[in-house]
C-alpha cells in the first residue's frame, strides 16, 4: 500500500513552485548583468554588488532543486501476509536457478518469475500451481536439504524488494 506524506508533498510542492518562478527570473537577471557587464560603456558603471542578487537568487534555486529531488513523499506498507523472506547467495556459482515459492505450507509455485518490476509487469513467465500437500511436503524436505548446504545467503524481506517496484513521479 502507498502511503503519502502530506506534510512532505507540500514542502516539496512548495519548493517546486519557488524553483519554477526563480530560475527563469534569475537567468534572465544574471544575463542582463554579464550583458551590461561585457558592454565597455556600462561595465564602469555597474557595480559588482549588482551580482550579489544573482548569487542570492542561484543558491535558493540550488537549495530549492535539492530539496525537490530528494524530499521523499510516498512510503510502502505491505500487509502481513505478504512477509515472507527471500534470500540470496553473494557467491552465484553452483546454486539453484529456478525459483519456487511456498504460500503457507499450502500453495507452491515452481517456474520462471522473477518478483521484478520486467517479470511481473513485462516479461512472459512460466509458473506452475501446485496445492498436493504430500508435493508440497517434498518441495520443502528439498528446499531445507538446499538450505542446509548454502554458504553466504543475505536475508532479505518482501518489502526490500517490492520497494523498487515503485518509483516517484518527480524524484
Amino acid at each position: 500500500m502507498q502511503i503519502t506524506d502530506i506534510k512532505a508533498q507540500k514542502k516539496r510542492d512548495k519548493w517546486q513552485r519557488i524553483v519554477n518562478l526563480l530560475f527563469p527570473f534569475t537567468l534572465s537577471y544574471t544575463l542582463i548583468l554579464a550583458i551590461f557587464f561585457l558592454m565597455p560603456d556600462y561595465s564602469e558603471k555597474i557595480s559588482l554588488l549588482f551580482f550579489i542578487p544573482s548569487i542570492i537568487f542561484i543558491i535558493i534555486t540550488l537549495i530549492g532543486i535539492g530539496i525537490v529531488k530528494h524530499t521523499k513523499i510516498y512510503s510502502y506498507k505491505y500487509l502481513k501476509r505478504l512477509s515472507f523472506k527471500i534470500f540470496l547467495r553473494d557467491n552465484y556459482r553452483n546454486f539453484l536457478h529456478s525459483k519456487v515459492y511456498i504460500i503457507d505450507n499450502q500453495i507452491a509455485y515452481l517456474g520462471s518469475l522473477n518478483y521484478t518490476h520486467s517479470g511481473t509487469k513485462h516479461s512472459i513467465e512460466t509458473r506452475t500451481k501446485l496445492t498436493e500437500p504430500e508435493v508440497i511436503n517434498k518441495i520443502n524436505s528439498l528446499f531445507y536439504e538446499i538450505w542446509e548446504n548454502q554458504l553466504n545467503l543475505t536475508e532479505y524481506t518482501w518489502q526490500d524488494i517490492v520497494k523498487d517496484f515503485y518509483h516517484e513521479p518527480i524524484n
